[in-house]
């Protein structure tokens, strides 16, 4: 496995160590292993391009080199996990031997037995065989390569080429020290089980392991660049803390009461923080929420400052401040500024704090960008402010509002959320951390061009925000995902399943604003239909247009639960979401019949039913009820109505499919009556029922829509990514994001 130490920065996260893959011992047939350069984790020697290498003539006369895929990953993906299993299938009409996996000897299993593929140890004679091998990732980008020997001693690749592992994580913590030219960083895993720290230097972007520290909220580099200051609230104390960043070593500095009156308060956080530069002062941005109301009307802001030449705390802001709604602070040499969301009857203005006296002022009002971040520059010339809508400039002698990259002129460098936002001085630019995209956006302080620091993603084309929905084609090479968009336009999107690649299709419902709640694709017609919320379209996919299917009059009539198409009669069937009313809608005039409504049949009324699949081998309806926390089955003959199963029990003894308020989390399912078996997405963990055992189990992973893959593994789509699921493990990568 090569890590390419020039190519780890576009994934952001450092070599920290590399570590060695252990590998099984080799026959002699096997290629030789490539050790040089610092990675020791190193790949064939033989190119992957060839479907079958160069190796030993074939022992058997006449016999056929073996084939081999990946099935998990199926492509190039990215993983935050620091190991992965990898699967994938053989055949061979001699029998397979061995397989490695960058020199790691895959575990080979057939109906008879299961072995340990190392050396000279074979298989049972059979002509297929699935096997699966864990490798250990450094950080960043790894090729995965697969060498496969039968027993006439053929050698071949595997049928991918390229794929590539990119072990990334999004940093929490990125700080900019300019007296050691370099970035500082942490970053958690997903599951916030493991933490890495690192530096970058800001002129090769070459990367170096740092020993392992921990800071707090609102973290800041001091002028040395020798310690992180940074602070937190335990109770209604305020509590300062240095961090040496060569040793790791923490020191408590100083601490504070705030006087947080719980009458008064119900809490309080620390939003925000600067420094000033050879000064030894560090500043917190504080804000108070009410005890009284949930709102932020009743929510104060106080500024504080830690004096690192007498080891004290005080309050900066006067005691009179009517400061409140504070998003951000940034130091400008006499001055702080600060970034609120109303300043008297402004509803978006920039104030400046005089550091003498702690007289406040107004610099400038009517932002109207939903500011939350703001710096300044290391002359004090200019004040930048970052919002969702914009980013603006601001000289500080003649203030003005100069908005230099509106976020609607942007096609992949939209920002989803800020959480923190850098000055890199030394290249003109701002650095934006995006923790929802997991990116970090470079800005061009000049131009207002936009561009990446690193990339985080996978494949090509617009982002996707909140794809809830999923359909497949017949033959899995693409899949298409409903985007609801949050407060965005929604999207339908068509997903290349080989490359990741996004292509948006049409903008779909975009006034509306509502949930995407089905997406059902009829290839056969060249169309899918969609609903958001208790509206039906139908997007045209050869013209990409969008037409209105039901549009109901009284803004009342309950949501869509579910829908489903019923080829054999070209219509959708549709239940609602409030007591499972179930329609028929002709997919061409879009004529709508009511089906079944509560007075049909017999049995539990299907309430807020979330779900809905047609399994016309069994003329019947499969329905997943959130109130009932259960799968439940419409006769399509009669209507009456029968629980299927409502209980999914994971490894701890807990059942995942509870009832009423508990099971809002279950979302979709998926029936595949080819395997037998249906799918469903809840909180934390996808289900697996099979039909024929009437077993149910616990698959971990936490997605929207989740679908079955032919090679049975699973697609899951998540907010602005699409994944692949290993139903064994239960271990998770991103295929498009």
């Amino acid at each position: 496995m090569i890590n390419k130490n020039f190519r780890l920065f576009a994934s952001l996260i450092l070599a920290l160590g590399v570590t060695a893959c252990g590998g099984g011992g080799g026959s002699s047939d096997t290629p030789p292993i490539n050790t040089g350069g610092s990675s020791s984790l190193a790949a064939s020697s033989t190119p992957s391009s060839s479907p079958a290498s160069s190796s030993a003539a074939a022992s058997s006369i006449g016999a056929l080199p073996p084939s081999a895929k990946i099935t998990f990953p199926k492509q190039s993906a990215k993983t935050d996990s620091n190991t992965i299993t990898v699967r994938g299938t053989a055949s061979d009409d001699t029998g397979i031997s061995s397989i490695k996996v960058n020199g790691v000897a895959a575990t080979l299993q057939n109906n008879q037995e299961s072995k340990q593929a190392s050396g000279l140890q074979k298989s049972n004679d059979t002509t297929e065989i699935t096997w699966e091998v864990t490798l250990e990732l450094p950080y960043g980008e790894s090729d995965i390569e697969l060498i496969v020997e039968d027993q006439a001693g053929n050698i071949t690749h595997g049928e991918q080429e390229n794929l590539v592992l990119n072990n990334s994580r999004y940093p929490h913590v990125f700080l900019l020290d300019e007296a050691n030219n370099r970035f500082v960083g942490s970053a958690y895993d997903a599951h916030f089980s493991s933490r890495e720290e690192f530096f970058i230097d800001t002129a090769t972007m070459a990367m170096s392991a740092s020993t392992p520290f921990q800071v707090l909220e609102a973290p800041q580099v001091n002028t040395a660049g020798t310690h992180i200051l940074s602070a937190r609230i335990t109770g209604s104390t305020l509590v300062v803390q240095s961090t040496n960043v060569t040793t790791g070593a923490e020191n408590q500095e100083a601490n504070l009461d705030i006087e947080l009156d719980d009458s008064l308060w119900s809490w309080a956080t620390i939003v925000d923080s600067a420094i000033a530069p050879d000064t030894g002062f560090y500043y917190m941005l504080v804000s108070y929420f009410p005890a009284e109301t949930s709102s932020y009307e009743g929510q104060k802001s106080v500024i504080f400052q830690y004096n690192a030449n007498d080891k004290s705390i005080s309050q900066l802001t006067a005691a009179e401040s009517t400061l409140k709604n504070a998003r951000s602070i940034a130091y400008a040499e006499s001055s702080l500024l600060v970034n609120v969301w109303s300043y008297n009857e402004y509803n978006e203005a920039v104030i400046t704090v005089n550091l003498a006296n702690k007289n406040e002022a107004l610099l400038i009002g009517d932002l109207n960008i939903t500011g939350i971040a703001i710096v300044v520059d290391k002359a004090y010339e200019n004040a930048y402010v970052a919002g969702f809508k914009n980013i603006v400039k601001i000289p500080l002698d003649e203030p003005e509002l100069i908005y230099i990259s509106p976020d609607d002129e942007q096609d992949f460098f939209n920002i989803a959320h800020i959480n923190y936002m850098i000055m890199d001085n030394e290249n003109q630019r701002l650095l934006i951390g995006d923790d929802s995209m997991k990116e970090i956006l470079t800005v061009d302080i000049n131009s207002g061009e936009r561009g990446l620091l690193f990339h985080n993603g996978i494949g090509e084309g617009h982002k996707m925000i909140a794809p809830r929905q999923l359909a497949l084609t017949s033959n899995n090479e693409f899949v298409f995902a409903l985007d609801d968009g949050g407060n965005a336009p929604e999207a339908l999107f068509k997903i290349d399943l080989q490359t990741g690649n996004r292509l948006e299709i049409s903008n779909v419902a975009s006034a509306y604003n509502e949930i995407a709640n089905g997406l059902i694709l009829d290839e056969t017609n060249n169309r899918a239909f969609v609903s958001f919320g208790n509206r039906i379209g139908m997007v045209d996919l050869i013209t990409e247009e969008y037409f209105s299917v039901f549009e109901p009059v009284d803004p009342l009539t309950p949501a869509v639960g579910g829908m489903t198409y019923d080829a054999e009669n070209n219509q959708l069937i549709v239940i609602d979401d409030v007591e499972g009313v179930i329609t028929t809608i002709d997919a061409d005039t879009f004529a709508r019949n009511v089906l079944f409504d509560n007075s049909a049949g017999t049995g539990p009324m299907i309430k807020n039913a979330v779900d809905l699949v047609l399994d016309r081998e069994n003329n019947r309806l499969l329905a997943l009820s959130q109130f009932l926390g259960a799968v439940m089955e419409v006769n399509l003959a009669n209507g009456n109505r029968t629980v299927m199963f409502d209980e999914c029990v994971d490894s701890y003894g807990t059942d995942r499919f509870l009832t009423g308020e508990e099971s809002a989390s279950t979302q979709n399912f998926d029936f595949n009556s080819s395997k037998g078996k249906l799918l469903i997405t809840g909180e934390f963990s996808v289900l697996e029922y099979d039909f024929a055992t009437q077993n149910c189990r616990v698959i971990n992973g936490s997605v929207f829509d989740a679908l079955y893959l032919n090679d049975g593994t699973i697609l899951g789509s998540y907010f602005n990514s699409l994944n692949q699921i290993d139903p064994v493990t239960g271990s998770m990568v991103t295929i498009s994001k």
